[in-house]
């Protein structure tokens, strides 16, 4: 895979997307109420493959796929976020994330950290992340973004003031995967 595209003279940006959904379980629910924001779940995605996704859930770390996500709940709520980025920061983060899915074992939910994070208190337990302190981490790390505070105390609201960050999506699953025209039955 090339690192510097160049087209006319200019560098071609790459994106990598920040996808915000809406969950109904009771921890979400809490969430929701704690926060008074919409979306409780966030994830990282690159261009490259718009139907996936990464993030942690309960079970740890996870691939996340639209298609799945369409089959299950085709009216979920979402929104998407895009954040271009130069070539080597793209490919950064997408060593991080192959990282992460190839030690995916290793990894765990943190359940104390999100609690923490609610309060405002920072606490980082290695190896254990949520899923917005996942991608805080990984946008960090390969310098896409600059975070006015700490990993451990990003929610997915966070997200949304990012001056990077522009928002490109805003509705259903079903209705990004045809913006996308990814194929779901």
């Amino acid at each position: 895979m090339k690192t510097l595209c160049f087209q006319g003279g200019f560098m071609i940006k790459r994106k990598i997307f920040i996808l915000l959904l809406h969950f109904s379980d009771i921890g979400s629910l809490a969430m929701q109420y704690c926060t008074d924001f919409y979306y409780t779940h966030a994830s990282i995605g690159l261009e490259e493959d718009m139907n996936t996704f990464y993030s942690f859930v309960y079970k740890g770390f996870l691939v996340e796929k639209l298609t799945y996500y369409a089959m299950k709940e085709a009216k979920k709520a979402c929104l998407l976020y895009e954040i271009e980025v130069k070539p080597d920061v793209y490919q950064q983060v997408r060593e991080q994330l192959l990282a992460f899915k190839k030690q995916a074992s290793v990894f765990s939910y943190t359940r104390i950290g999100l609690l923490l994070a609610l309060l405002h208190l920072p606490f980082k337990w290695p190896g254990h992340y949520f899923c917005s302190q996942f991608v805080a981490e990984i946008l960090k790390k390969s310098g896409a973004v600059r975070l006015n505070k700490r990993c451990c105390l990003c929610l997915p609201y966070d997200f949304t003031l990012l001056a990077e960050a522009k928002c490109c999506f805003e509705g259903s699953i079903t209705g990004l995967l045809h913006r996308f025209n990814l194929n779901y039955s």
